[in-house]
């Protein structure tokens, strides 16, 4: 995480320190790729575009496969609905229920309103899920302090992310309001 941390911080000084606060607007789709201008040219731009986009190809990957297995086993547990068990060219059923509303999801909305969703459906998952650690604190010989610090955060961004986008995204904020029931 500390890595992370470190690479996303110098990244945007570098991105602020090579761009001006009116390019960065203006190119707020593909900020990273306009900042490795100045320094590669033409072709840092396109190299870290195509970086870009295989990031985002290994995110929708791992968020289809990893969310239909997460759906596959609540299933076998009988916690979900036993179709989901069933398998459909070797994958569960949910990878397909899965790939098909995101199709028709990226294809009605703009990304705005598809981050705006993402952000407020990880934010509340983050945040329950740190509820059940407080909450499980004493059984799992855990510390309460940290997951009830985690879900008191989750939630007071998530309340930011909701006002600050009602006003500008209020699709963005409905969409996820349907997608996260």
């Amino acid at each position: 995480m500390v890595f992370v941390l470190i690479l996303y911080v110098t990244i945007a000084i570098i991105t602020v320190d090579s761009l001006a606060f009116d390019e960065i607007a203006s190119a707020q789709d593909y900020v990273l790729a306009e900042a490795a201008s100045p320094v590669l040219g033409e072709i840092g731009f396109k190299i870290i575009a195509v970086a870009a986009l295989i990031s985002t190809f290994s995110a929708i990957n791992a968020s289809l496969y990893g969310g239909s297995r997460v759906s596959y086993e609540i299933a076998e547990d009988d916690e979900l609905p036993h179709a989901l068990t069933n398998q459909l060219w070797n994958q569960p059923v949910g990878l397909m229920v899965t790939a098909i509303a995101t199709l028709i999801l990226v294809n009605i909305l703009n990304l705005e309103s598809i981050s705006t969703a993402g952000s407020i459906g990880f934010l509340s998952i983050f945040a329950l899920i740190n509820l059940v650690g407080y909450k499980l604190a004493s059984q799992i010989q855990g510390v309460k302090i940290m997951p009830l610090l985690g879900f008191t955060l989750c939630v007071f961004a998530l309340v930011v992310l909701i006002v600050q986008q009602y006003s500008s995204n209020l699709t963005g904020v409905m969409v996820s309001g349907v997608t996260d029931i």
